[in-house]
């Protein structure tokens, strides 16, 4: 897929992000979106989900205590609706790293792991609800997890990815 659909999507959850930001202190902003994460794994595609989404991209996009970054050779799409789910779990994992691990947080690809880790467990989650989406992508870290090598994976797609920087896409101010 294109840099120019992933820019597409991204663009799409910020707006959607921004809807939901609020000025707030921030042991509470923490707090939200921890559980707006919480939310968003608990019932992926609840109403109370998508609202979440829009809280975790906001929480992404003007906190100073994470830095989460896209790029095509991170995370691909299938043109599907579900895409978005997967993106907004893809930030939510990325933003729950940079809290858990603050001195990494400002470090470039140290987030990829878990990020990817929490859309992937997205998308086995529509996989076990029988929703009608296939991204392929997803299927390889899947069996790439199921042999033992989603660590492996993990870093060659951050290589990847440092081989072409300037399709890096950072979520923030």
């Amino acid at each position: 897929m294109s840099g120019r659909r992933t820019a597409f999507w991204v663009v799409g959850l910020l707006c959607l992000g921004g809807v939901t930001t609020a000025a707030q202190e921030p042991a509470d902003a923490e707090q939200r979106v921890r559980r707006a994460i919480q939310t968003m794994t608990d019932h992926p595609l609840s109403q109370e989900s998508v609202i979440a989404q829009g809280e975790v991209v906001g929480f992404a996009k003007t906190s100073d205590r994470v830095a989460v970054a896209i790029s095509p050779e991170l995370f691909l799409f299938a043109g599907s609706p579900y895409d978005s789910i997967l993106l907004s779990h893809y930030i939510a994992g990325a933003v729950l790293y940079d809290l858990d691990h603050p001195k990494q947080a400002k470090k470039a690809y140290a987030d990829v792991p878990a990020a990817l880790g929490s859309a992937l467990a997205a998308y086995r989650w529509l996989k076990r609800a029988k929703v009608p989406y296939d991204n392929a992508f997803f299927e390889g870290l899947d069996a790439g997890d199921a042999r033992g090598e989603f660590d492996k994976l993990a870093k060659d797609l951050i290589s990847r990815a440092r081989m072409n920087p300037q399709q890096l896409i950072p979520i923030a101010k």
